[in-house]
């Protein structure tokens, strides 16, 4: 759902409010829900991790590295293989 329905973080999507929406809409427990998003105890291993995948390039997700090789969004099955193949025959 969250992914159905995003405009972007940058847009506002992952505002508190519209997270504990989604939440409420997907039936999960709000008042747990609300108290941990509230408490911001996660804040700083999220932002330490957008920051680490900022530093690695990353622009949005899905983004995958397979030993340095970064391939970008939801690729087929044969891409991987390719890239991975390309690395094996290195060996």
């Amino acid at each position: 759902m969250l992914f159905a329905r995003q405009s972007g973080e940058n847009r506002g999507a992952y505002a508190k409010a519209n997270l504990k929406r989604f939440a409420a809409e997907l039936g999960l427990d709000q008042a747990k829900f609300g108290a941990c998003l509230d408490s911001d105890k996660y804040l700083a291993k999220v932002r330490a991790e957008t920051k680490a995948g900022q530093d690695q390039g990353v622009t949005g997700t899905p983004t995958f590295f397979i030993n340095g090789q970064r391939l970008v969004g939801a690729q087929p099955y044969e891409q991987f293989a390719q890239v991975i193949n390309v690395f094996l025959k290195q060996k």
